[in-house]
């Protein structure tokens, strides 16, 4: 029996984690579609990504504000302040904070990005195309002239960046036509950025694709991993049903909390079904949108952030698994014993009922007249009249 039981420990074991992180593997299905709900036609998203094209080109050419006029903007010099305070400077202060938007870029000898995935070559890459839903390469030449790749993206193509890129400077003359009709804002030279946006986004954003995400809600995410979820419960849950009985109630997990009375137990299963499905939805919600990826990684986890979180889920998911299983296994042993014999010896109800009847029998059965009794009922009221 022994071995019976160590090997049902292992295969449960193995059949809760197997289970737990396929449903956490699934959480790959709500990111990737998350694609389906971000438009990148969108003028406001691709205008929030280009908003980086100058404060990145300024930065790659380490020049300062006057140094930078001439190159960027023909005006006077009230426009030129205007334009550089409204937009270039103030956009590269905001760059920081678009989270959601990635970037590599190279000119003047220099090159700077904000990840450390290679995007320059990601339509090479397998792991960063299945990582990434939208990218695009977009370039400047000596005389400012604009080209464009999508680098094999079906997302980013079908697109004339050209015009998208004409129809943004013309946001940024509305700085400047109240300064300067005749202000002519020059195109970057000499520079190659590279853009991408992740599957996984981070609501922590103040970009413009963070706030058109709001709109795949986190319910709709919660309801897609909903029919997984079911999938693994059943599982566990058939797995048990089949597994003889005689050694699960050996075992020790299952053995001592089925010994507890039938009241408390469904109550504390209950709440142990309310509590788990709350912290599982909090995780679904969180892990998703890249709140926990992001406080781990501020508390210095690092590269490791993303197996904690992992870890977290799964761990979560385990337990809810558990607590189906044994909810099986319980209900197995109310058939074995018999629907009538469980109740009578597993109930609060009617063990409390048992013990008062007992009462009121020897109550009842009490004679007065007994010279013992007689005895015990003085000196109980003695007892009684000193306390």
């Amino acid at each position: 029996m022994k071995k019976k039981k160590i090997i049902f420990s292992i295969l449960t074991i193995i059949i809760i984690f197997i289970s737990s992180a396929s449903v956490y593997y699934c959480y790959n299905v709500v990111e990737k579609s998350n694609k389906k709900s971000i438009n990148f036609t969108n003028n406001t998203i691709l205008y929030d990504i280009l908003d980086n094209v100058y404060p990145l080109s300024f930065q790659l050419d380490n020049v300062g504000k006057k140094e930078g006029i001439p190159k960027y903007l023909t005006a006077n010099e009230e426009a030129s302040d205007t334009f550089y305070r409204n937009n270039i400077l103030y956009s590269r202060e905001l760059m920081s904070e678009k989270k959601n938007i990635k970037y590599y870029a190279e000119g003047n000898n220099n090159k700077l990005g904000n990840t450390n995935d290679d995007i320059k070559n990601i339509q090479n890459n397998a792991d960063l195309i299945d990582k990434y839903q939208w990218y695009l390469k977009i370039a400047f030449n000596e005389k400012g002239e604009l080209t464009y790749d999508t680098l094999g993206c079906p997302i980013a193509g079908n697109q004339n960046y050209e015009l998208v890129w004409n129809n943004f400077k013309q946001t940024y003359f509305q700085y400047l036509d109240e300064y300067d009709t005749n202000a002519i804002l020059h195109n970057p030279i000499n520079i190659t950025i590279y853009f991408a946006v992740p599957y996984k986004l981070n609501t922590n954003s103040i970009d413009a694709i963070a706030y058109y995400n709001e709109s795949n809600l986190n319910n709709t995410n919660v309801e897609t991993i909903i029919p997984f979820a079911f999938i693994a419960i059943i599982t566990v849950c058939l797995y048990m049903l089949l597994y003889p009985y005689e050694i699960v109630k050996e075992v020790g997990i299952f053995k001592y909390p089925a010994k507890i009375k039938l009241e408390p137990l469904v109550i504390g299963i209950v709440l142990s079904y309310i509590g788990i499905i709350m912290i599982i939805h909090g995780l679904i919600i969180d892990t998703l949108n890249g709140y926990y990826i992001n406080k781990l990684t501020i508390i210095g986890f690092g590269q490791h952030s993303e197996l904690i979180l992992g870890a977290m889920n799964i761990l979560s998911w385990a337990g809810l698994l558990f607590l189906s299983m044994f909810c099986i296994f319980y209900l197995k042993s109310i058939f074995k014993v018999g629907f009538i014999n469980f109740i009578k010896n597993n109930t609060i109800c009617i063990w409390l009922f048992q013990n008062i009847n007992k009462l009121i029998n020897k109550v009842s059965s009490f004679d007065i007249n007994d010279d013992i009794n007689k005895i015990i009922l003085k000196i109980v009221l003695v007892n009684c009249l000193i306390i």
